[in-house]
């Protein structure tokens, strides 16, 4: 056997076992892997309890916004507390008009200051009673669930149904107008995957009566705000009044008529002295000061040659460091006041140096 086919049939060999041993060792598994929610599932919280209620038989179906239907059953997915006045009063309404409200209940600071409980307060005797929890157990081999949040009292004569301890209501649906009002202490239970417990989802189909399949369902998931330009002029003025003293401050400090007054010419120079500033702009713009800095350097060195004549015969650097030497000035200086310029800033150096030769003795 040849070298050449001793390897080919090792390489083979060696594929072989690889492979082999891949099948034996191999093992299929399901695995659940939980992903984070995308579109309207992250967005909305009970979209889990819209498909389940649709998948009951249920109608229902996700709202931002108090709703105008005629839905039988509303569940209320916002603070109640953080509602304005119209929202307020729209939201009660629903309940007054014979609906089923359900939403949770607040803080015991929300509850005193908040237009929403204040007013319910009144109509029911509603009060906080303190923070609590309630242990609601499984069936076998079934985890129990802790519901917890805020105790609530109201007067006897209002209340329908509950889950109470001896320090109040956890859970209570009483009379309101010609509906119902649920209180829940959170909304864990139907919002995002809290239903996939199976003790959270009876005790959903519970408080939500599931089982009546005639009704309709509103999950309000959000209520939109304000319009911008009423919340700017109602809560936003301190922040609008900040910026206008701002603004005002910086146009005092960059506005130039808003500044100390210039002096004013006298009036018989006034002309003459606007005429030259004319024509030594017009100089200047028609080529950018080149042919103006030309003339005056060649007025300076008429004046410094007929100063010193041995001066006539020398150019460049030579006579830089010559008039330097003559006039007391930096070598460099001259240089650059002898340097055609490249913008107005250099125009201005140059003739202020060359202005220095001119007035030298």
């Amino acid at each position: 056997m040849s070298r050449g086919n001793a390897w080919a049939l090792a390489i083979g060999a060696l594929v072989l076992l690889c492979v082999g041993a891949f099948f034996s060792t191999f093992e299929r598994k399901e695995v659940d892997v939980d992903v984070p929610p995308s579109g309207k599932a992250a967005t909305d919280r009970f979209y889990a309890l819209e498909r389940a209620m649709r998948g009951m038989g249920i109608p229902a179906h996700s709202v931002s916004g108090i709703p105008v239907g005629d839905e039988s059953l509303v569940v209320f997915g916002v603070n109640p507390a953080n509602l304005d006045r119209d929202d307020a009063v729209d939201l009660l309404a629903l309940a007054d008009d014979g609906g089923r409200v359900v939403l949770r209940t607040g803080s015991e600071a929300e509850m005193t200051r908040a237009f929403f409980w204040k007013n319910l307060g009144k109509a029911v005797g509603l009060a906080s009673a303190g923070p609590g929890c309630v242990e609601l157990q499984g069936q076998a081999a079934e985890k129990s669930y802790e519901w917890c949040g805020t105790r609530v009292k109201l007067r006897a004569a209002a209340r329908i149904d509950g889950i109470s301890d001896t320090k109040g209501d956890l859970m209570v649906t009483f009379h309101y107008g010609e509906g119902t009002i649920t209180l829940v202490p959170s909304l864990e239970p139907f919002s995002g995957r809290g239903i996939e417990d199976p003790v959270a989802r009876r005790l959903v189909v519970r408080v939500l009566h599931l089982d009546d399949h005639e009704q309709s369902a509103a999950l309000v998931y959000r209520v939109e705000g304000d319009r911008i330009w009423s919340l700017l002029f109602t809560r936003g003025w301190p922040a609008m009044l900040a910026f206008t003293l701002l603004l005002a401050a910086w146009a005092v400090s960059r506005a130039v008529r808003l500044g100390p007054l210039l002096d004013t010419r006298r009036a018989d120079r006034r002309a003459l002295v606007e005429h030259v500033q004319a024509a030594g702009e017009f100089l200047y713009r028609r080529d950018r000061g080149r042919g103006l800095h030309a003339r005056v350097c060649a007025g300076v060195l008429a004046r410094a040659r007929r100063l010193d004549p041995g001066a006539d015969d020398l150019e460049g650097e030579s006579l830089h460091a010559r008039l330097a030497e003559r006039f007391d000035e930096a070598p460099a200086d001259v240089a650059l006041a002898f340097r055609p310029p490249v913008d107005a800033n250099a125009f201005r150096d140059s003739v202020a140096i060359l202005s220095r030769l001119r007035r030298h003795p």
